[in-house]
């Protein structure tokens, strides 16, 4: 048996981020990842010399907890680039998204942002429960701005409609925005992030296993005590540690641990939680850009029948696409039972390849190769589902198990902000002594 002071499951950037953190903190970390690649669900490919993101497009926000992270671990982020506004197509031509604003009464507009300025952080755990719909009934009438809220929290919560966002997920979405971060892809894939993240881990003496698939985490008189894992040729191992990290949706937690171990209304709260936000689209490799600039495009996919976010990456970060071809990237948010009924999938990929017509006419002459996909995103944010109903980074009942992720309590947004906070929140609780 071998011993650690702390073993990682989950090597997305929020198990990385909690490993280099703990690591640099001096404790001997060992992360196990099952799969083949870091990153989780955001680890990146190439495809015939293109760089894409697993599950279609992932933007950043400057200045975000991303950011954060990787100041708290001393390294830089990798490469990226910025894109310089956002684009709405209506009535047949592209506009600026903030322009929408300008079609409502300034009394609205002014009495909305007032509203939304005037919700703190204490206010929030109150609209946890509350639909952005019914928040927003009670403060805005003109469509206009009704469409504003609803793109705004579409992009950073990946849910489709304002009936089934909590309310506080909005305006936390919408507070962000009105900061104007400037929002960024990152040049060579978000694996790039994952492989400066594990070099900090291994820098400060960290272990990093992949293909380490953890069969058991191993609770032993209300303490965890390590986990077993499964190697290559079917025999297990058990690796004591004295404290381990869940760093893996946490709906999947009693696959691995004892239900019995925790109170019965912890696990009520965790099961819950299983609720998932999906995305589909569309990602192709072209012979000309679709469009010149560097904007990014949210609107509604009207045939599709939903809201829709695209950019050409390789406007933003040429990097990402060999010289002489472009990428482009188009995602909808969705219902995640959209992906269990494959004809009715493939109908609605055909619908917005339509909607890219009427967008983008002729596009279809510039493909070289073209792929749909589906992806579950990340927990869904519903009235019930966020912020005071999700777990703290210690599970209650059973000492030195932590959680970490972006299925665990936080408010920053969106998933890969909120996993990364979720990694600086649990390291310093750990780091700290807590639990």
């Amino acid at each position: 048996m071998a011993s650690n002071d702390a073993i990682v499951v989950g090597a997305g950037i929020g198990g990385l981020g909690v490993s280099a953190l703990l690591a640099r903190g001096g404790l001997d970390v060992l992360t196990l990842e099952a799969a083949r690649d870091l990153g989780g669900r955001a680890h990146s490919h190439r495809r015939r010399g293109h760089v894409t993101n697993v599950g279609g497009p992932r933007a950043g926000l400057e200045g975000g907890r991303v950011d954060a992270l990787f100041e708290a671990v001393g390294r830089e982020p990798g490469a990226r680039g910025f894109f310089e506004d956002i684009r709405h197509f209506a009535e047949g031509e592209f506009v600026s998204l903030p322009s929408l604003v300008t079609q409502a009464p300034t009394d609205e507009v002014m009495e909305f942002m007032a509203a939304l300025g005037s919700v703190e952080e204490a206010d929030l755990p109150d609209l946890d429960a509350i639909s952005a719909q019914d928040w927003l009934a009670e403060r805005v009438t003109h469509p206009a701005l009704v469409d504003m809220a609803r793109f705004g929290s579409i992009v950073l919560t990946t849910l489709p409609r304002l009936d089934v966002v909590a309310a506080s997920s909005m305006i936390r979405s919408l507070q962000i925005i009105m900061g104007m971060p400037r929002v960024y892809l990152a040049a060579h894939g978000y694996g790039d992030f994952m492989r400066i993240l594990a070099e900090a881990t291994r820098e400060a003496d960290g272990e990093i296993r992949t293909r380490a698939r953890v069969r058991e985490i191993v609770i032993e008189e209300g303490r965890a005590r390590g986990v077993v894992v499964e190697q290559r040729d079917g025999s297990r191992e058990r690796l004591d540690a004295d404290l381990v990290v869940a760093a893996f949706p946490v709906w999947d937690l009693f696959d691995l641990a004892d239900v019995a171990a925790f109170p019965p209304d912890f696990v009520t709260q965790v099961h819950g939680l299983d609720r998932q936000t999906a995305i589909f689209g569309i990602t192709a490799a072209l012979h000309e850009p679709l469009y010149e600039g560097k904007h990014f495009v949210l609107t509604d996919a009207r045939r599709a029948g939903h809201p829709l976010a695209g950019f050409m990456a390789s406007n933003v970060t040429p990097e990402v696409s060999p010289a002489g071809e472009h990428l482009f990237e188009a995602c909808c948010q969705c219902d995640i039972e959209l992906g269990s009924d494959k004809p009715r999938l493939e109908a609605t990929l055909d619908l917005l390849r339509q909607d890219l017509d009427e967008m983008f006419p002729g596009w279809r002459d510039k493909v070289i190769w073209e792929d749909g996909y589906f992806h579950w995103e990340e927990p869904a944010r519903n009235p019930g589902r966020e912020g005071v109903f999700r777990p703290a980074s210690h599970t209650p009942g059973v000492d030195g198990l932590w959680l970490c992720g972006d299925t665990v309590a936080s408010r920053a947004l969106p998933g890969l902000e909120c996993a990364a906070d979720s990694a600086l929140l649990c390291a310093d609780r750990i780091l700290e002594g807590v639990g």
